[in-house]
């Protein structure tokens, strides 16, 4: 009976959990897989010299690369993030200084899937790719429970409630309150947060009249005027979201053709 090749296995372990938990740095994926973290490591790294991983510096996550679907389908839903998102935001942070954010869903918080932290000299607090913020505490979080669908938005009012989101934010007292809030958001198709000296700007990516993403921009209060958001920052990011939720639109419907 020929034995099988340990490492290769363990290989294929370690790309199956990250088809499941993509942006998993070296210690998640050696808890999630069982194996040792210098195993895990050395796995990772070969993956990566053979381009079926890449590696955020900044975060130490491994996120999926193009090559995976050679052997899967598991990328096919994550391409848009390199090919279609992340040149997009570089190009319009430059022009518009402020940091940007690309998060999307993920049970009862935003997940930061790209960002342009470290390219913005506006950036005073910078958050890496994974983190995760509050669905009921942050401005994309809003606009994601604005623009989702009803079902949808109850179970995640729900759930969120009972892990204590609702107590703890600072946006709301009660789900009356909430309620009010998300049909603003959806009249006026974005959502503003001021917390102290800072605010947020946040608009829905649709793919399919169904919201999937959101984009969000940071900026000090004090800089920019009603005036300047009205004028220049929120359609920059309306037209910014347009554009990839057309390209993510056009780039499932060929993938499926």
């Amino acid at each position: 009976m020929t034995q099988p090749v340990q490492s290769f296995n363990r290989g294929l372990r370690i790309l199956e959990y990250l088809n499941r938990y993509n942006g998993s740095n070296a210690n998640a994926v050696s808890r999630g897989t069982g194996l040792t973290r210098g195993t895990t490591f050395r796995l990772l790294e070969t993956l990566r010299q053979s381009n079926f991983v890449r590696r955020d510096v900044q975060s130490g996550q491994y996120w999926l690369e193009r090559q995976v679907r050679a052997l899967s389908d598991g990328y096919s839903d994550e391409e848009w993030i390199d090919e279609i998102a992340r040149p997009k935001l570089h190009q319009v942070g430059e022009e518009l200084v402020w940091p940007l954010t690309l998060s999307t869903p993920s049970g009862i918080y935003m997940l930061i899937r790209l960002n342009t932290d470290f390219e913005s000299p506006l950036s005073q607090n910078r958050f890496l790719t994974g983190h995760r913020v509050p669905v009921l505490d942050s401005a994309s979080g809003l606009v994601f429970l604005s623009f989702c669908a009803e079902d949808q938005r109850q179970t995640l009012v729900e759930m969120a409630s009972k892990a204590g989101q609702l107590k703890s934010n600072s946006l709301f007292k009660n789900e009356k309150a909430l309620a009010i809030r998300t049909n603003e958001v959806r009249t006026a198709g974005f959502a503003k947060r001021q917390e102290k000296s800072r605010s947020v700007l946040s608009v829905p990516i649709f793919s399919n009249a169904r919201v999937f993403a959101c984009l969000a921009m940071r900026y000090f209060t004090s800089a920019l005027t009603d005036k300047d958001i009205q004028s220049k920052y929120l359609p920059a990011l309306q037209d910014t979201a347009g554009y990839i939720g057309r390209a993510f639109e056009s780039g499932r419907g060929a993938s499926q053709n």
